[in-house]
């Protein structure tokens, strides 16, 4: 049984890692909240600025993407670099490597959510596989964690800190031992704790909601164990409770001080000071090998406290009516449904039954505080009038740990018995009620992945990679009176002399990321990107007209990429991605298909797909600007 739920469980990593390299693009934030910004740092690459990082009011902290893409990205510069001194002609950061990395990245990183149910569940003697399972099998991680969100990170952070909190509890929160009453619980896990706490404020300050229970049910179990162990007045249990508390408040001061000096030397608002001239911070590592200069270290200038600004941002309403306004039962609706079908469903039916008993707790301690992470955390993001379903990604650990009792009683052989035919089908026959619930979590989720992590704006990444790849050259050659004929090669911006650039407008599009276009943030760039998302037909025509067309018949005889000779001298063309779907012949202008990626779905025009639906609308086109 162990075994055969231990290879289900192998099955759906591999799932989950093929669900991350996937070219589906859920939603813009999953870059430009992460990889966007940190590449623009680590590999100093042209990049888009976001609101919540502007230097004047900055709203979220450089440390989370810093280490969920920024280290990697270091990493894979430092093979690059390694490559290069080994005397290894092979260029390692393509638009491609760089995806994969951010990716491959998060899917590792999502491993914590597996982590945090698994020891859980065993730390309070739950058989842990059969939720493990569910949670490896849904979606929600599937997906939504194997991309770059804060709130897979959010959701990460909350995952390790309920498993450190009953790990305190389980060793001995609030227990003293020996006559000078001796601490029992360990100081190293209460400081992860508050670590983990508030490194999760600082990745998204909804972390406060779901943290509050676990904050609460802390104070409650240090004072209830003390209490009842030793008979003390007040002055001793809040002296017991404060004893309790100073490794996790050490924990939090540490991350917060190491989180709040990263943020204002990121966005220029601290500088580090040597005997009163600025320091490099290349020369932090020479200054740490000197002591003798230490004493000579200061700081200048103020700090930035970024969840501070998000929680000013996040409170008006005005802010708020940017990203659009939902109604306040949309989460309770919609998004726990989609993001976890039948969990969510099972979930509402056990919380009205324990309503209907009038029991707000379980006999179960850890299920209690899991219960109201959960509830807490869903009821005040309820409360914002902007609702999206990823808000609620941070509600699967504890969701599946709750539920982990009924997960065991509804389904027998739920995965074990899928690998065996046979007593998977002879326990169907004893427990029809139990596969049709396996039936249609297993299809709500294979649908889900699919429409979301495998076909949605899906053919955005690989029309970035193909765009520079195509600007990428060898040989140019002219060709005809004002042309350029290039091969394709490994030359970015100019040959033998000659600038080259390439326009490439995205119409009907989420927004590319612009770092995977690798362009130079200290360099003239050879691709120009201009996002027009949905805007009017009318606006991209005027768009087009500005460019420089090529002649059609050139075209279509070179083998490689086409430029055409710009009034400045240089040469230029200009590309338009599009969905295939989209009408151009009312455009002034003349395009030319150049090559078309399928599959590539935009939910926000599906019944114009659903008028057509063949390969051909269900593609992204690429087009040239010809004459």
């Amino acid at each position: 049984m162990l075994d055969a739920r231990k290879s289900v469980y192998a099955l759906l990593l591999l799932l989950r890692l093929c669900c991350a390299l996937a070219p589906g693009y859920l939603h813009p934030d999953e870059f430009f909240q992460s990889p966007e910004i940190s590449a623009q740092s680590v590999l100093n690459v042209h990049g888009f600025v976001p609101w919540e990082y502007q230097p004047d009011q900055p709203c979220r902290s450089i440390v989370i993407p810093g280490l969920a893409t920024g280290l990697p990205f270091f990493l894979l510069k430092c093979l690059q670099t390694v490559l290069e001194w080994l005397g290894y002609a092979v260029t390692v950061i393509t638009p491609v490597s760089v995806y994969a990395t951010t990716r491959v990245s998060a899917f590792l990183y999502s491993m914590l959510v597996d982590l945090a149910v698994h020891r859980i569940c065993r730390l309070n003697g739950q058989d842990p596989w059969r939720p493990l399972l569910v949670a490896a099998s849904s979606h929600a991680l599937l997906v939504y964690h194997t991309r770059s969100f804060s709130n897979a990170i959010e959701s990460e952070l909350l995952g390790l800190s309920l498993w450190a909190f009953f790990r305190l509890v389980k060793s001995g929160l609030g227990k003293r031992t020996g006559r000078k009453h001796t601490r029992v619980a360990p100081f190293r896990v209460s400081i992860a704790l508050g670590g983990l706490l508030a490194l999760g404020l600082f990745s998204r300050i909804t972390s406060v909601l779901f943290s509050l229970p676990i904050v609460l049910a802390f104070c409650y179990v240090a004072d209830r164990r003390f209490h009842h162990g030793h008979n003390v007045g007040v002055m001793g249990r809040v002296g017991n409770l404060l004893t309790e508390a100073m490794p996790v408040l050490f924990g939090v001061a540490s991350v917060t001080t190491v989180c709040l000096i990263a943020d204002s030397l990121y966005f220029g608002q601290l500088q580090l000071m040597l005997f009163n001239e600025p320091l490099h911070p290349r020369d932090l590592f020479s200054l740490l090998l000197s002591p003798q200069l230490w004493g000579g270290f200061s700081f200048r200038g103020s700090l930035v406290v970024t969840p501070w600004n998000n929680a000013m941002y996040n409170v008006d309403a005005d802010n708020l009516s940017q990203h659009g306004l939902h109604p306040r039962y949309l989460h309770l609706l919609l998004n726990m449904p989609l993001l976890f079908g039948p969990l969510a469903l099972l979930g509402y039916w056990t919380g009205i039954r324990k309503l209907a008993n009038r029991r707000l707790t379980s006999r179960v301690y850890y299920r209690t505080v899991t219960a109201y992470v959960v509830i807490c955390g869903v009821a005040a993001l309820s409360i914002m009038p902007h609702q999206e379903a990823r808000f609620l990604l941070p509600v699967l650990t504890p969701l599946v740990v709750t539920l982990a009792p009924q997960l065991e009683a509804r389904s027998k052989l739920f995965w074990a018995s899928s690998i065996r035919y046979s007593a998977y089908t002879s326990t169907c026959d004893a427990y029809t009620g139990d596969c049709m619930i396996q039936a249609v979590w297993i299809v709500f989720n294979a649908v889900c992945a699919f429409v979301f992590g495998v076909v949605h704006q899906s053919g955005v990444l690989p029309a970035i990679d193909h765009v520079y790849r195509d600007s990428m050259v060898g040989e140019c050659k002219p060709w005809g009176v004002d042309g350029l004929a290039c091969t394709r090669g490994t030359i970015s911006f100019e040959a033998d002399g000659t600038l080259r650039k390439t326009n490439v407008i995205f119409y009907k599009t989420y927004m590319p990321p612009l770092h995977l276009f690798l362009q130079p943030a200290d360099a003239d760039a050879s691709i120009n990107v201009t996002d027009l998302a949905g805007a009017p037909l009318p606006q991209l025509a005027e768009q087009l007209q500005i460019g420089t067309p090529v002649h059609a018949a050139s075209l279509e005889a070179v083998d490689g990429s086409m430029f055409a000779r710009h009034k400045d001298g240089s040469f230029e063309r200009t590309l338009l991605v599009t969905p295939a779907y989209v009408d151009l012949s009312s455009l002034p202008v003349r395009l030319a298909r150049l090559h078309a990626i399928f599959p590539h779905v935009n939910y926000d025009d599906l019944d114009k797909l659903l008028a057509s639906p063949t390969t051909t609308t269900a593609s992204l086109a690429i087009y040239q600007l010809v004459a």
